[in-house]
């Protein structure tokens, strides 16, 4: 995945591309050497988010993390993972949606 898609993906939902963005800033401070790890993160947070809606509650990160972990999400996350791929992309991957 290029790096300028990728912050713009990671900043879609918390920033508004006219103004100045801390999110942005972090994200471009560490996106190039832990790329994977960003996207992976922005994954388990779309997983969280879905999950605390089916509950009907913040599920919160220790959950979702342990969740992700314990389901195989993870590994699976490892086999599929490609730079070319969007966050969009690895998730239906994952969980096997369009």
């Amino acid at each position: 995945m290029k790096t300028d898609k990728l912050i713009k993906e990671l900043q879609r939902d918390c920033c508004d591309n006219e103004q100045y963005c801390p999110i942005g800033e972090i994200t471009k401070h560490f996106i190039f050497n832990r790329q994977r790890e960003m996207v992976q993160l922005k994954i388990v947070e779309k997983y969280k988010f879905i999950r605390s809606k089916d509950e009907g509650k913040d599920i919160g990160w220790n959950n979702a993390l342990q969740e992700w972990s314990d389901k195989g999400y993870a590994a699976k996350f490892a086999e599929i993972y490609n730079e070319d791929l969007s966050i969009t992309e690895i998730f239906n991957k994952i969980f096997n949606t369009k």
